[in-house]
């Protein structure tokens, strides 16, 4: 599956009507915006996948506000066994929001995967890429795995007598 970089142009409209895997990457100046444009497309679309990549600056404006509308938030470092010199680059804050499951918990915010991987991070004395990369490739294909309701099930759900 492709992924839709979604640009300051398209962030009234275009991520909120099509479905898919949407890449944010707002400015800093911009985020703020972004941010809550973001959490309006997940309520929109709640079986679209939407990554946020974002330098971590001034993220006091906008963090508790990425937090509560995606399942996974981390802040990526940047040392210098990435880049030659460290002090020139700001880390990344990423942030993930995977589709709702057919089941209970509903958001795999809530599920045990989830805290499952953010345990094996927070284990890690040494963040390594690999290991991150692992850990999140898990949760992600996890996401895909369980993509939809079955056809049908909402409204059987909701005819059902008490």
């Amino acid at each position: 599956m492709g992924y839709e970089t979604v640009v300051p142009a398209d962030w009234y409209l275009a991520a909120q009507r099509i479905e898919g895997v949407h890449l944010w990457v707002p400015a800093p100046a911009a985020a703020g915006t972004a941010v809550e444009l973001l959490a309006k497309s997940i309520q929109i679309r709640p079986n679209s996948h939407h990554i946020w990549l974002a330098p971590s600056i001034w993220t006091s404006t906008w963090r508790k506000t990425l937090g509560k509308a995606m399942d996974f938030t981390m802040e990526l470092p940047f040392d210098s066994k990435l880049w030659s010199r460290d002090s020139d680059y700001e880390k990344l804050t990423l942030a993930i929001s995977f589709p709702i499951l057919s089941r209970y918990p509903w958001k795999i915010k809530l599920s045990g995967l989830h805290q499952q991987v953010k345990d094996n991070l927070h284990r890690v004395q040494e963040p390594s890429l690999a290991h991150f990369g692992h850990c999140l490739r898990k949760l992600w294909v996890e996401s895909f795995r369980d993509k939809n309701m079955p056809p049908g099930m909402a409204c059987q759900m909701l005819s059902h007598e008490r």
